[in-house]
């Protein structure tokens, strides 16, 4: 499976696997001039200018981690309404992991906004996207699936079912995350 995502993700050059695996994308530079953001990005031939993408970043790692917050609370401070202090610990745990979006979607967004566009190519921020990339779309695979991933066979437990408002949104911002 990795080596199939690898293979997707590789330019079509002669150069060795490790080489190609950080090489940067090509960047897509769209002909109409009339939907470009600004009249230094059109200079660039950009589709958006470098810090209206920084903004969107800093957008999205706000959005997943309210998306992130909303799915733990809806599973974890309902599963023993009684145990108040219980399902506080759970909901805190499971937000641990928001200091992480929020330092990898800082850390792409000043780096998009002081070096620009080409800067993404460079080896940490390629990693930072792809990984950004693969939790967020297992995210929202998860979201839409949760039933399935927390079905148990214990007689006492109930799977989470998220209400579908949330699973809709959950989905939407943890997908437009991932692209």
């Amino acid at each position: 499976m990795r080596t199939l995502l690898l293979l997707l993700l590789l330019p079509a050059t002669g150069s060795s696997l490790p080489t190609r695996a950080l090489a940067a994308p090509p960047l897509l530079r769209p002909a109409p001039a009339a939907i470009r953001a600004s009249a230094s990005s059109a200079a660039n031939g950009e589709l958006i200018s470098a810090h209206a993408a920084a903004r969107m970043y800093r957008l999205l790692g706000g959005a997943t981690s309210a998306a992130w917050v909303c799915c733990s609370v809806a599973a974890l401070a309902t599963y023993k309404p009684h145990r108040v202090l219980h399902n506080a610990i759970g909901v805190a745990q499971a937000c641990t992991a928001l200091p992480l979006v929020w330092t990898t979607t800082e850390s792409l967004a000043r780096t998009v906004a002081d070096n620009g566009w080409e800067a993404l190519g460079d080896a940490q921020p390629r990693s930072l996207n792809l990984g950004l990339a693969a939790a967020s779309a297992w995210c929202a695979v998860t979201a839409a699936a949760a039933p399935a991933f927390t079905a148990a066979v214990v007689r006492t437990s109930d799977p989470v079912r998220y209400p579908m408002p949330l699973v809709v949104a959950a989905c939407a911002v943890h997908a437009a995350t991932a692209l």
